[in-house]
């Protein structure tokens, strides 16, 4: 239940495709995100090679149960002279001998051992695709994650960048009204202090946003 929840919850996320713009020229979407590392992913390489191989051996076991048949030709040929008993005169001899074989096995009983096989590789299989489907759900729920925490930064960021531009506007202000007589020494300090802390804070979003 809890993994169709994921899936739901990711389709939607998905549907939204949402760009992700960066330092790069090149914007991605979720979508290609997701897909790219879905595609290069070791672990689900492995898991895709997994079904392949249990795909084979339940092919292999369902082709147990039907007859063999196998079938060869073998064809040779003889040349030589040999002597007439009659009049003692040699004659050239050609020979050619052909034989055909054929042969069929076919299973009766082998105490269940065939179907059982065969049942318990289509288990295999059936196992190993939904550790595939996991694997693949789990690698999409962690790139959606990720990109969404570096849209989150990356709007902080912005946050951040237009706070110090009215911190900055501010300071501006209060210098102008303190040479008019209007603003006092302790506002001005205490603009530029506000500056300073925006301007810090402006810092550490840029850096969450670039490290996320």
């Amino acid at each position: 239940m809890i993994m169709k929840k994921n899936r739901i919850a990711l389709t939607l996320i998905l549907a939204g495709v949402f760009p992700l713009t960066g330092q790069t020229q090149e914007s991605w979407t979720l979508r290609q995100c997701v897909e790219y590392a879905i595609a290069n992913n070791i672990t689900i390489r492995q898991t895709a090679n997994s079904v392949i191989q249990n795909e084979t051996e339940l092919n292999t076991s369902k082709w147990m149960r039907l007859p063999n048949l196998n079938g060869s030709t073998n064809q040779n040929f003889s040349w030589g002279r040999a002597t007439s008993p009659i009049d003692n005169t040699y004659t050239d001899t050609n020979n050619s001998n052909t034989n055909f074989s054929l042969s069929t096995n076919v299973p009766l009983f082998t105490g269940f051992q065939i179907p059982n096989q065969y049942e318990l590789n289509k288990l295999n299989l059936k196992a190993a695709i939904e550790d595939l489907n996991k694997a693949k759900d789990d690698m999409a729920l962690n790139v959606a994650s990720a990109y969404m925490q570096v849209l989150f930064n990356q709007e902080l960021s912005k946050v951040a960048d237009n706070q110090v531009s009215l911190s900055r506007e501010q300071l501006n202000r209060m210098a102008q009204l303190s040479e008019l007589g209007k603003a006092s020494p302790a506002q001005v300090a205490e603009a530029k202090a506000r500056l300073a802390q925006d301007e810090l804070s402006a810092v550490q979003a840029d850096n969450n946003y670039r490290l996320a």
